[in-house]
């Protein structure tokens, strides 16, 4: 130490100018002078507007600082330092190196076991400071095996209210950052993360939300492990919280859940998600609006099924509304969700949507500056354009036709000139349909409109009924497949039990008592070979007609699909000419009895409830 000298004076408290006479009281002989010393480092750290961080670093006074960790019979000096500290820890990328570079982790991890909360509460406010700076600090403070006793402080009913709080700002920051922090080094904090999402206090609530809102912005075993862990539902519940600031990270968790895989969306669905992202739509603040459209389009664009359980939870309506009426930094979030939806919807889902007002917005937002969204909306209405060329049978596309009111026609001949070329060529191409589409309906005008824009909102699968089987069971149906169709993929799934016949994952089999007359109606249908999951499905060879049957979607929130693990499978693209309803028990009796192998058929379950 240096020799005893007079203990300085700092008349006007401290000041920059101060500084030389600063560190040297650091090392004066008088521990009295010391704490001193350190007290005015700690409050010229403390000033709110440009602290002199790098006038203090450059004083040459950080290493003493951190020696001053170690006096563990000196807590006030301790505090001070440690203080002082943090205080360097909130200022740049370069002040948080040099004291990690100088070796204050160890010193701040050993800290948080102290015996004084004050002293516990300015190491894990410095850490959380460290760790938020960069991944690499992050990771640096997890290595030094931080978060262990940092979770034992995020318990109020076993440490003071402001540490637990702390803490659980400190946690937030454990996980922020990209790349995300290793599911090995940060898998503790999922334990504690579910009694932190059901805490009294609001503060630790919406630090442990923001927490998830940073680990489910990750790689999919990261977004696994959170679902595995229960936090979902706790997520759920937050989105319908009294205060804003828990919400948003709430919902940010969400929508970085939806997205990842099917199965991942599946779970959002178990947690009852969509039925609370249609009343946050309603929200006064744009943000959480915003938030919630973004997510709804990964939903929409995840299944089928998925879509139909927005249509059926009236998430569309607002969607929409929001689609004409927001600004485009939230519109097109509205726009996202049409291309998604038009991508996997079915004829009479996507006719609906276009019934309830879809294309008019998205002929609107092809003005805006922003060529993403742009091409959003071209490729949704390419694609609805598509779906209602189907469904029409050569007549008249309404499709067609609303886009044409909507003053699309003089939107994309300016787009088919665009510098984009991606867009041009969208735009162009979705031109050339809306005139054949045009010459179609000339062609047809004459015979009756064989598709029609469906008025109530559709609770399966597209359909051209025949008359004659009108009064059939809409359980299950089968649909008359044109020889020649495309190869498709199916999946094996565990079987559900329906009025006594049994829906396999890939195939139909069992009858109930009485099916050999219910099927004595019904045409012959070939065998139900069973294919292995993933195995591409053959061609159907030249010839009449084959039946390949359909399953109407399970819900979602089906417990029995949910408890199965069920998944969308993929869908015969675009070969479906008619299908008509007939019982379980027909369906399975007409299988069995079919005796000319005309193809191998198989079961496509969508994702919807059995009515």
């Amino acid at each position: 130490q240096r020799p005893c000298t007079p203990p300085p004076a700092y008349p006007d408290g401290p000041k920059v100018e101060y500084l030389p006479l600063m560190k040297d009281a650091l090392f004066h002989v008088s521990e009295d002078v010391q704490e001193e010393a350190v007290r005015e480092f700690r409050k010229l750290l403390s000033i709110a507007r440009s602290p002199p961080i790098t006038k203090v670093i450059e004083s040459g006074a950080v290493p003493r600082l951190i020696e001053f960790l170690a006096s563990d019979h000196r807590p006030t000096l301790q505090f001070e330092a440690t203080l002082a500290l943090s205080n360097i820890a909130s200022g740049t990328s370069e002040h948080t190196k040099c004291i990690v570079g100088l070796g204050v982790l160890p010193h701040l991890v050993r800290l948080m076991e102290s015996p004084g909360e004050n002293i516990r509460e300015q190491a894990i406010w410095a850490l959380g400071n460290i760790a938020g700076d960069s991944s690499r600090h992050r990771d640096a403070v997890l290595a030094q095996g931080a978060l262990p006793p940092l979770l034992r402080q995020v318990d109020p009913s076993k440490t003071k209210l402001e540490v637990a709080r702390n803490a659980a700002w400190s946690l937030s920051n454990f996980c922020r950052g990209r790349p995300s922090p290793s599911l090995s080094m940060i898998r503790p904090a999922l334990a504690v993360l579910p009694s932190m999402m059901a805490s009294y206090d609001d503060e630790i609530l919406e630090n442990a939300c923001w927490a998830l809102a940073y680990l489910t912005d990750g790689p999919h075993e990261l977004v696994q492990a959170v679902i595995n862990a229960g936090l979902l539902s706790r997520l759920a519940q937050a989105m319908v919280h009294r205060k804003h600031e828990v919400k948003m990270p709430a919902i940010r968790a969400l929508g970085h859940v939806s997205t990842g895989t099917v199965h991942q969306v599946q779970s959002m669905v178990d947690a009852r998600v969509v039925p609370k992202l249609v009343s946050m739509m309603q929200s006064e603040r744009k943000g959480l609006r915003k938030e919630a459209c973004y997510t709804a389009a990964n939903v929409a664009g995840s299944s089928r099924a998925a879509l139909q359980l927005l249509i059926d939870e009236g998430a569309w309506q607002p969607i929409i509304r929001i689609f004409r009426t927001e600004e485009l930094d939230v519109s097109k979030e509205c726009a996202l969700a049409a291309a998604k939806a038009a991508a996997v919807g079915d004829a009479q889902q996507l006719g609906w949507l276009v019934q309830q007002g879809i294309i008019g917005p998205m002929v609107s937002i092809l003005d805006k500056k922003d060529n993403r969204t742009v091409q959003y909306s071209l490729e949704g209405m390419t694609a609805m354009l598509e779906a209602g060329r189907r469904g029409s049978a050569g007549g008249a596309n309404p499709v067609a036709e609303h886009i044409e009111r909507a003053g699309g026609i003089t939107a994309l001949e300016r787009l088919s000139s665009f510098d984009h070329k991606q867009i041009a060529d969208l735009a162009s191409r979705l031109l050339d349909r809306l005139r054949a589409a045009d010459d179609d309906a000339e062609a047809m005008e004459d015979q009756p409109e064989a598709f029609a824009l469906p008025a109530h909102a559709p609770r399966a699968a597209f359909s051209f009924c025949p008359p004659a089987y009108a009064a059939s069971t809409p359980s299950f149906s089968w649909s008359c497949s044109t020889s020649g169709a495309s190869p498709a993929r199916v999946q094996s799934r565990p079987m559900f039990r329906n009025g006594g016949a049994t829906v396999g994952g890939n195939g139909l089999h069992g009858a109930a008592p009485g099916a050999a007359a219910a099927a004595a109606a019904e045409p012959a249908f070939p065998p139900q070979p069973f294919l292995p999951s993933g195995l591409p499905h053959p061609a159907l060879p030249a010839g009449p007609a084959h039946h390949v049957a359909t399953v109407p979607p399970l819900l979602l929130q089906a417990p029995a699909a949910r408890q199965a693990g069920y998944a969308p499978t993929q869908y015969l693209p675009s070969t479906v000419g008619f299908t008509y309803p007939i019982t379980v028990a027909a369906a399975a009796a007409a299988a069995a009895a079919a005796s000319r192998p005309l193809g191998q058929v198989s079961v496509f379950p969508d994702l919807m409830e059995p009515e």
